[in-house]
């Protein structure tokens, strides 16, 4: 019984809107890129503009993508604004950040084919961490940004997931970086 008064005593003592999320979001490209150093950008324009199907790994930009399909800008699918890398997410596919990497900002231009909220859950080597009901709009309207950043000294990214109840989903224009010691500003994500 000590531990659990102790417990609670410390819950009581506890700051009120402390945040103690690891990963934030950041809606922004320039305040994303103002965070720190973006070491590696990619995109898949360099695709045709149809359907091409990717079976089994990819390796792009320091991010292995698992069956998954680049939906060219003049395919049915996500945007005809952009070449997209996506997958209609059934089951949902993550992308796995390279081995021995250690990027602490990881962002990303996305949309969906019908305007939609999705679920970020954001994979680092300190935990999970999800940012749900993101409202994306139809990539035939726009494509938005979407960035997140660490918050802990060493933490870093492993991998990332988008989930969308049923809907093609695409990103592009993917930046990875490092955090700047003195930065770091967004909203505080939920751990799932």
């Amino acid at each position: 019984m000590p531990f659990t008064r102790t417990l609670i005593a410390a819950l009581l003592v506890a700051p009120v809107g402390t945040a103690f999320a690891d990963v934030v979001q950041l809606a922004d490209r320039a305040l994303f890129n103002q965070q720190g150093t973006i070491a590696v950008t990619s995109n898949f324009d360099d695709f045709a503009p149809s359907v091409t199907t990717l079976n089994g790994q990819f390796y792009r930009g320091d991010i292995a993508y698992k069956d998954t399909a680049v939906f060219g800008k003049n395919s049915p699918y996500v945007s005809p604004h952009r070449n997209t890398i996506g997958t209609k997410n059934l089951p949902p596919s993550e992308m796995v950040l390279a081995p021995g990497t250690r990027y602490s900002l990881l962002g990303f231009d996305t949309a969906v084919e019908a305007a939609a909220p999705v679920t970020f859950v954001m994979t680092t080597n300190l935990g999970k961490f999800s940012f749900p009901d993101v409202s994306l709009p139809s990539g035939k309207e726009a494509i938005v940004f979407k960035g997140f950043a660490t918050t802990k000294p060493g933490e870093y990214f492993i991998s990332f997931l988008i989930t969308t109840p049923d809907d093609y989903i695409g990103i592009t224009d993917i930046s990875l970086g490092n955090i700047a010691p003195t930065a770091g500003a967004g909203a505080a994500a939920k751990k799932p």
